[in-house]
């Protein structure tokens, strides 16, 4: 039987079947990713993790949005039921420093609440916080985001090292709008290619930073 990655011996190019193969199971990654985005979309945390983080919404307000709102809230819930014992909040200035007022005004230790406020992109948030972990000697972290976010969000975690588990915003207006849920969802599977084109892999990160490279 010839394999898919097989070439015609005589000419040096892979077969039409091989060609049709590929270009068939090519079709079908788009279906499957959008499965997985939708698959873990209400996810929860099994078990309780060193720290919370609040992935941003892409603002830099004076207010967190709506949707950052539903976010943070969910974060407060968690950290209410004991998941974890603190929370980083993610987004760049000024828009963590409104986050982290959120949640101080509704009862959250000062010294619970830590930040970055540097980030632009998810990447960012997740490789940022991951600094305030690794000072803080923390591993493990529950992402709180949209429920649409969640699967990138996490394969990214894990992706630098983090045991991380997701936890999906159940008021996030996203997920109420049927139109603009299914739009965002789709939305993921482009920014699942370019991360996996753009986005430096560890232990690169960590290389570069090393020697002062800056993206």
């Amino acid at each position: 039987m010839v394999s898919l990655a097989a070439r015609d011996r005589r000419t040096g190019y892979f077969s039409a079947r091989a060609v049709v193969i590929a270009l068939g199971l090519l079709a079908l990654l788009p279906g499957m990713l959008y499965l997985q985005v939708r698959r873990h979309a209400s996810q929860q945390p099994a078990e309780p993790a060193d720290v919370i983080i609040v992935l941003g919404s892409g603002g830099n307000g004076e207010r967190p949005s709506e949707v950052y709102r539903a976010r943070l809230d969910h974060a407060l819930h968690l950290y209410e039921s004991q998941m974890a014992p603190a929370i980083i909040v993610t987004e760049r200035s000024p828009g963590a420093e409104a986050a982290r007022a959120y949640l101080l005004d509704r009862g959250v230790p000062a010294e619970d609440v830590l930040m970055e406020n540097r980030s632009t992109t998810t990447w960012e948030n997740l490789l940022f916080a991951r600094e305030v972990m690794q000072q803080q000697g923390w591993n493990s972290a529950i992402i709180a985001s949209c429920g649409f976010h969640l699967y990138r969000a996490t394969a990214m975690a894990q992706e630098l090292g983090m045991d991380a588990q997701g936890a999906a915003a159940p008021a996030s207006p996203v997920e109420a709008e049927p139109a603009r849920r299914e739009r965002l969802s789709m939305l993921e599977l482009r920014k699942l290619l370019a991360h996996a084109i753009y986005e430096p892999p560890p232990p690169a990160v960590d290389w570069w930073r090393e020697h002062g490279f800056r993206w």
